[in-house]
């Protein structure tokens, strides 16, 4: 190793508090420390081998020297460590030599340090981060040199354990009287809802130290919006949840298509789907979860009229044409209802829900209303589909779809309407051709003059004044003058 990197008398290092020293001794030589990590892990010796024995013995000795550093490279990981260990910010946000060890996940060299003794900050910031990490031979090795607080910080090492998922850290923690698990308002029990840690929940449950109906209800609501069951089914054997928050909770769910979930609470005692104008059904349709929407409209459940058609407008207004199906087999939809949401998918572009919709509605208004919805979006498709229904009239109020497209650049729908009888694209004094100058759409004033039908002569001065065209345009319509 290099000889000027520490001073080394008789095993004992000089350290001198240069951050750079320490920061080395994990980087510049992390592949040698990575080998002696493994080698210790499996228990295996390093004598013969110069370089690990330099090396680990530097390690120790500036464990033994009480060697910190800002921590560095730590990776992702111990993002919040950093910001909320008490630990470190009480030395000043400097890390010990162990803390160093299991930030760069060594925890065998972090075993090794710690049974060779370190000062008790030492102690508390590995306790922290091991935990975080789930390093739980690190974890082990802390609490049996005793004299370290596993529940300081209000069990920060606990809650660190618990929302990174590490069962074996959780239940060498939870051994310790010191440590709470309903501490920080039941974070722990909070977090392992949310994650999904089904052992982790019923670990702090069986603790009888931990309050399930927290924070509102949150575990329960955490572990519903996130669709997993068996914690579900856990939490309700200890929530005292009455109707109204479980019908809260039955949203959550439909919301994020758990439909299992809903299952289960559509099944448990004062649960009301109906609750909050039907929000539940709402929620699910418009976001297109079909086995919810199909669980939710079954078992008898009758809602209010309103109730089906907010959840009918929602559902075609995002292009859900399933559940569109689904609300109207269920109820009979008014004529409002079904003109507000044939409009709505006509001006989303969803084909697939005007198709389905063109076989209720008998609105002519409203299916030409559509249609302008659908041209001036450029919904090529949707217009086409509504083009094909008889009722639907291309040349509606003067021509308006065309114009709408026109407007807007819509090149693409402007070919299919010009193919229709009565469109005219010299319509309202050339309407088309002039808002195409006006934007300076090239490629649409050329289609729109080669049809032949616009009169660029009797127009060309003032097309010249509108908003000064390119070079291109004025190019372009001195060729068709």
């Amino acid at each position: 190793m290099r000889t000027n990197f520490l001073q080394v008398n008789g095993g004992e290092a000089f350290w001198k508090g240069k951050d750079s020293r320490l920061v080395a001794l994990f980087d510049d030589w992390g592949e040698v420390g990575k080998a002696v990590n493994d080698r210790l892990a499996e228990g295996e010796e390093l004598a013969g081998d110069g370089t690990a024995e330099d090396w680990l013995g530097l390690v120790r000795a500036l464990a033994k020297v009480g060697a910190t550093a800002r921590p560095a490279n730590f990776g992702p990981a111990t993002f919040t460590f950093l910001l909320k260990s008490s630990a470190l910010r009480h030395a000043g946000s400097r890390a010990s030599v162990v803390t160093w060890c299991v930030g760069r996940d060594l925890p065998a060299v972090a075993v090794d340090i710690i049974r060779r003794g370190v000062d008790a900050v030492a102690r508390q910031q590995a306790l922290q981060l091991a935990a975080l990490k789930g390093y739980e031979l690190v974890v082990e090795a802390l609490l049996a040199r005793g004299e370290v607080d596993a529940g300081a910080d209000a069990s920060f090492a606990l809650r660190c354990a618990t929302e990174h998922g590490h069962t074996g850290v959780v239940a060498r923690l939870l051994e310790r009287s010191e440590v709470d698990p309903g501490a920080s308002n039941n974070h722990a029990l909070c977090a392992a809802a949310a994650a999904g840690f089904a052992d982790l929940v019923a670990m702090l449950v069986e603790t009888g130290r931990v309050d399930c109906a927290a924070r509102e209800h949150e575990p329960l609501r955490k572990a519903a919006a996130g669709g997993h069951l068996v914690i579900v089914e856990r939490l309700l054997d200890e929530d005292s949840a009455g109707g109204d928050e479980l019908s809260e909770v039955l949203v959550l769910a439909a919301r994020n298509g758990h439909a299992a979930v809903v299952a289960r609470l559509l099944a448990a005692d004062g649960v009301d789907p109906q609750s909050n104008n039907g929000h539940a059904l709402r929620a699910a349709s418009e976001l297109g979860h079909e086995r919810t929407v199909a669980l939710l409209l079954g078992a008898g459940i009758e809602y209010e009229s309103a109730v089906y058609e907010a959840a009918f407008r929602l559902a075609a207004g995002k292009g859900h044409a399933a559940i569109v199906i689904q609300l109207l087999r269920a109820s009979n939809i008014s004529a409002i209802a079904m003109n507000d949401a044939v409009v709505a998918g006509a001006s989303g572009g969803f084909a697939d829900v005007v198709r389905v919709l063109l076989a209720e509605v008998t609105s002519v208004e409203m299916l030409n209303t559509a249609l302008g919805q659908a041209a001036r979006r450029g919904h090529a498709c949707v217009v086409e589909v509504l083009l094909a229904d008889e009722r639907v009239d291309a040349a509606t109020s003067f021509n308006a779809p065309l114009r709408a497209a026109a407007k807007a650049g819509k090149l693409n729908v402007v070919r299919i309407l010009l193919g229709y009888d009565g469109v005219d694209a010299s319509a309202d004094n050339d309407y088309a051709l002039r808002v195409a100058v006006r934007n300076n759409d090239v490629e649409l004033a050329r289609f729109l003059l080669e049809t032949g039908t616009v009169n660029v002569g009797a127009n060309y001065d003032e097309l010249l004044r509108l908003r000064g065209p390119s070079r291109a345009l004025r190019a372009l319509l001195l060729e068709f003058r």
